[in-house]
This record gives structure tokens, C-alpha cells and sequence, in this order.
């Protein structure tokens, strides 16, 4: 339910505002059940999306265990410049770890490039962990990639795998959010913030079920980092490149400085359907 905002949802809302009106043409009267479990407002979302009133059943009785949040900045590599290493290095070297202590872990990327591209590298890092002899089949076997483009029979054979276990890792993008079920991963590597709050759980969400803990780790890109405070050794609020460089201010004022921050959007004008973002009971809100 939860994805059907902003434009996208107005869209959906007159498709569905015609089959009901085609519905009702020919005597048929169909029921909506809509589902979601990362946002505050269902009830009235779902209302504007049906234009009906709605039960809402909010009582949620399933297993669920505790997750600890981590937001990563990669380190930097040149302070004069402020560059940082690459967030797809980083996921990787943070999933190798995982491996290493045998968590099952998913890393979501942004873009079919950025997971086919994790994929690859951490194949190849990965074969140094077994130290007497591959599984059958290589890493390949045992590291899989999932996007929209696979065929559904190798998208089927993923997430079986995933749910017996025999998959250890799976990079993925936001096709495998939401609407599959692959059992509980031990941890969840958002490389680059999804673009929403309520995302940001969906994609945690992968991550804990059946009652146990697992980890959640968001690393940051450099065009969605923005600082209120500098790091720890720059200091004094000063921005790391040298005076007269930065395209802030004068070289000074961390806060305002705008490399790799895009320019804001336009609001739109136009009303669509909105949805709020909520914290799970029991999790500590970091963002």
C-alpha cells in the first residue's frame, strides 16, 4: 500500500476509480483488502486510494526480534579534497565480513548496475573465505543476485534458496522489498538510503523475523550525506577542503556545504494521496 503515493498513486486511484464504475455497471460490487506495515496512516491512504471507508486491522501478532541500526559513513580518503571510499566497496567488505561469521545477509542497491556490479566483486572476495574447497558451483551457488530482469524461474530457485538456507548472501534491488517471502536474514545492507523512510523499513524489515536479532546497516553515498556537525578530527565546523575551494561558502560552514548534494525538487502542485512513515514498536527511530 505503501508505494501507491505521490503521482504513482494518483495513477492507481483513477485506474481504480474505473473498475469500480465498470463494476457497478455490470452489478458487481468487488472488496478491497489492502496491505502494508511500514506507515502511519493506512486508513486514510487506503480511503483516498478506493474512495470507500475501510476496516483497519492494525493488530500485528507475528514473531518479530530486535534490530540494531547502523548508520555508516564510509572513511575518508583525502580530507583536503573530502573524499570517501566508494559506499558499493564498503557493502561489499561489510558483507564479506558477515560471511566470514556465517550471517545470512541481503544488500539492496539502487540500480540494477550498482547490484550486478556488488555481485560480481563480492563473488570474487568471497572464494578466499573457504579455505579447503569451493561448494559446488562456485560462489555462485551460494551468492546470488535478484532483480526484475531475471526469469521467474531463477527468481523461484533464489528465494527457495534463501529460505532453506542454502543461499548465504542475495544482492538485490527493491524488487525483492516487498510481496516475497524469503524467511529472515540475519542482516540488511541498504547501500544508499532508499528514497523514503517507510522503504528504509520495508528493506530493514528483510532482516529478524521469527523473534531473532539482526542488523541493519544504511551506508551513506556522498550525494545523501549532509552534515549538521563535522566529522570527528575536522573539527571547528570548518569545511575539510581548503578555504576559497568549497562551492559552500567560502571554504567555512560544514553545514553549508553542497558537493554531491542535488538541487532540491519543485513540490508539486498537484494533490495525490500521501503516506506517513512509523516506527516499528520497539525499534529505536535513528533517522
Amino acid at each position: 500500500l505503501h508505494t501507491y503515493r505521490g503521482v504513482f498513486g494518483s495513477h492507481l486511484a483513477n485506474v481504480l476509480r474505473r473498475l469500480a464504475r465498470i463494476a457497478r455497471f455490470y452489478g458487481s460490487y468487488p472488496q478491497f483488502i489492502l496491505t502494508s506495515a511500514t506507515i502511519a496512516n493506512p486508513q486514510e491512504l487506503a480511503e483516498q486510494l478506493i474512495e470507500e471507508n475501510v476496516a483497519l486491522v492494525d493488530q500485528d501478532g507475528s514473531a518479530r526480534g530486535l534490530k540494531n541500526f547502523l548508520i555508516y559513513n564510509p572513511p575518508i580518503l583525502d580530507r583536503d579534497l573530502g573524499l570517501r571510499r566508494s559506499a558499493l566497496q564498503e557493502s561489499v567488505r561489510l558483507a564479506e565480513d558477515l560471511l566470514a561469521y556465517n550471517v545470512q545477509t541481503i544488500l539492496f542497491g539502487r540500480s540494477r548496475r550498482t547490484v550486478e556490479l556488488i555481485l560480481t566483486y563480492l563473488r570474487q572476495r568471497a572464494s578466499s573465505l573457504y579455505t579447503d574447497s569451493l561448494p559446488a558451483g562456485g560462489t555462485e551457488s551460494e551468492i546470488r543476485g535478484y532483480r526484475s530482469g531475471y526469469l521467474p524461474r531463477h527468481r523461484r530457485e533464489i528465494e527457495h534458496g534463501l529460505r532453506d538456507g542454502h543461499v548465504r548472501a542475495v544482492v538485490a534491488t527493491n524488487a525483492l522489498e516487498l510481496g516475497v517471502d524469503i524467511g529472515g536474514m540475519g542482516a540488511s545492507i541498504l547501500v544508499g538510503y532508499p528514497g523514503s523512510i517507510a522503504a528504509t523499513w520495508q528493506q530493514a524489515g528483510r532482516g529478524g523475523r521469527g523473534g531473532a536479532a539482526c542488523g541493519v546497516v544504511v551506508l551513506g553515498v556522498a550525494w545523501a550525506l549532509r552534515h549538521g556537525a563535522p566529522p570527528s578530527g575536522l573539527g571547528g565546523g570548518e569545511c575539510p577542503r581548503p578555504a576559497g575551494t568549497c562551492p559552500g561558502e567560502g571554504g567555512s560552514g560544514w553545514e553549508n556545504c553542497t558537493v554531491g548534494t542535488p538541487e532540491p525538487r519543485r513540490p508539486s502542485r498537484a494533490a495525490s494521496p500521501s503516506a506517513d512513515a512509523s516506527t516499528p514498536d520497539g525499534a529505536v527511530r535513528v533517522f
